[in-house]
């Protein structure tokens, strides 16, 4: 994290083409080693993230109807907007007290907090139709997975000079998307290959909720953590 933001005072965008000034902006990002360390951290996380998806497939799975399902997901997704401004403002908290620690220590909270939320999601709450259960603990775990990005971005604004806040947000931006695509796929494998997912089942099979719930589990797990550790 040893860049200072005053780094930026030497990156005026180089004159000539587009093309020109686009690569000696991503090549400048790139030599960054935070940016590097923070994108490979990102990696893990971002495939984590695209699986969780499915948890609209195991509710369904787990015999809620459809809308419920959907409605109970929209509860993951209230949390993680309203994590990005509880983030923010403990971000802002955590930094006068410990500025070089408090970010680390908090975006690692963030992260592995995935784990805890999603066993209980998918092994502690109790059985039956309880659908406000769902979404209010969903958006528990919603509101606290979104920690780590806003400290991320936090961290790219201070390491890299307003002109190249463009490449930075860009790069990262890509190489998560890309890595992020193999989480849903992923977990698919898992849930068919060891755990007996059944293909033909549509809705309400308890059986096949536990098999794509153990994926999903197995490979967030393995994912947040990894990502926490980095």
């Amino acid at each position: 994290r040893g860049e200072p933001a005053a780094a930026g005072a030497r990156a005026e965008r180089p004159r000539g083409g587009g093309a020109a000034a686009l690569r000696e902006s991503f090549a400048e990002v790139w030599r960054s080693a935070t940016f590097r360390a923070i994108c490979l951290q990102g990696l893990f996380g971002s495939s984590a993230w695209a699986a969780l998806p499915y948890l609209t497939l195991w509710l369904e799975l787990s015999c809620f109807a459809n809308a419920r399902a959907a409605a109970i997901y929209a509860g993951f997704t209230a949390g993680s907007a309203c994590g990005s401004l509880v983030g923010g403002a403990l971000l802002d908290a955590a930094s006068r007290a410990s500025p070089e620690r408090a970010p680390v220590w908090l975006a690692q909270l963030s992260v592995f907090a995935g784990i805890p939320g999603l066993a209980v999601v998918l092994y502690g709450l109790p059985p039956g139709r309880r659908a406000p259960l769902f979404a209010l603990v969903l958006f528990a775990m919603g509101s606290t997975m979104t920690w780590c990005q806003i400290i991320n971005n936090t961290v790219f604004s201070a390491i890299m000079p307003p002109s190249r806040y463009d490449a930075v947000f860009a790069l990262d931006s890509v190489f998560e998307g890309v890595f992020g695509a193999i989480g849903s796929p992923a977990v698919g494998f898992i849930a068919d290959r060891y755990f007996g997912y059944s293909r033909d089942v549509s809705s309400c099979s308890p059986s096949d909720a536990n098999a794509r719930g153990s994926g999903l589990m197995i490979f967030c797990s393995a994912t947040f953590t990894v990502a926490g550790v980095l």
